[in-house]
């Protein structure tokens, strides 16, 4: 049975601004009753109600006044938010772009919420109840951790199923719930497979790191940032596509370097002063230092070693 207690949503217009309660009349949401209506500026309409122990608002038109609005998001730690026009803002951060839609939390209480801009605006939102949500995660793991994905075919095909809920005594909960269940399997499955694309764009870019360093690592100047603008990618980036791996950036830039060195000393007679100074090194005492303690043996060392091997007879 759908009920009124509360208004979870209300204007932060002026207190001259002129208000006017009217319910969306061509939005996602069909079955709006009196009552519902939410006073806002002219030219925009709100409404929501609560159905059991989810809670449903529906907010279009023209925002003119670019006014802001609260939530009252106490009962629902989760919600579903599709931000069909404008930029949704809450406390300040970014919750959905244009023709997004996302799971996320709205925090206690009164939360400020607003759109980027003035202009049309659209956006329907659904409270998820606040009675299982330990199960909810077990089912849909990943929920909670999503990032705004684009509202597509399959998103709207469910949104034209929500316009033909009616107020009903019995059903019009079920059929909400089933509607938020239909909501979380497509989101959970847009966030794995965005999951699975970005790890594999993080492979790829981690793969045009490393050879980037192997054909760049004599250059005195390559860092993170030079890496980054050679590969079209922010540091940030970068950085994640070295995570869980056994070096970062930085360290990948040494181990090469290092394994130069190895080379040079086996193969050459170059001066270790001479090396140190072709791979960037301060001086030899700092090569031989870190050498060593990658190697387990020091560069005159390995030197003496590769040299013995060379003379010794190979026996077949």
């Amino acid at each position: 049975m759908s009920t009124r207690p509360e208004p979870f949503l209300r204007s932060l217009a002026p207190a001259d601004t002129c208000l006017n309660a009217s319910a969306p009349h061509d939005g996602h949401v069909s079955c709006w009753q009196a009552g519902d209506a939410v006073p806002m500026p002219d030219g925009l309409s709100a409404a929501a109600f609560q159905e059991e122990d989810l809670s449903i608002l529906e907010m279009k038109g023209l925002n003119t006044a670019n006014v802001s609005f609260e939530l009252y998001a106490a009962n629902h730690p989760l919600w579903l938010v599709f931000s069909l026009i404008g930029t949704l803002y809450a406390d300040q951060c970014v919750v959905a772009h244009p023709e997004h839609y996302t799971v996320c939390s709205l925090g206690t209480g009164w939360t400020p919420c607003r759109f980027d801009a003035a202009g049309k605006v659209w956006l329907l939102m659904l409270g998820i109840p606040d009675g299982r949500q330990v199960q909810l995660k077990q089912e849909w793991p990943q929920v909670a951790e999503g990032c705004p994905q684009p509202i597509g075919y399959r998103q709207r095909t469910v949104l034209k199923k929500l316009q033909h809920v009616q107020r009903r005594p019995y059903s019009t909960a079920i059929r909400l719930h089933d509607l938020v269940v239909q909501f979380l399997d497509i989101f959970q499955g847009d966030v794995q497979e965005a999951l699975k694309s970005q790890a594999a764009e993080q492979v790829a870019l981690y793969h045009r790191a490393i050879t980037y360093i192997r054909k760049h690592y004599l250059d005195a100047d390559i860092d993170r940032n030079r890496i980054a603008e050679a590969l079209n990618v922010s540091v940030r980036t970068l950085n994640r596509a070295f995570e869980g791996k056994t070096n970062n950036v930085i360290t990948t830039i040494r181990m090469v370097r290092l394994h130069k060195a190895r080379d040079l000393v086996r193969g050459t007679d170059m001066p270790l002063e001479d090396i140190a100074f072709k791979l960037h090194y301060a001086d030899a005492k700092h090569l031989s230092k870190k050498y060593q303690a990658l190697f387990t043996r020091s560069p005159a060392q390995d030197r003496k070693i590769s040299a013995r091997r060379k003379k010794t007879p190979r026996v077949d």
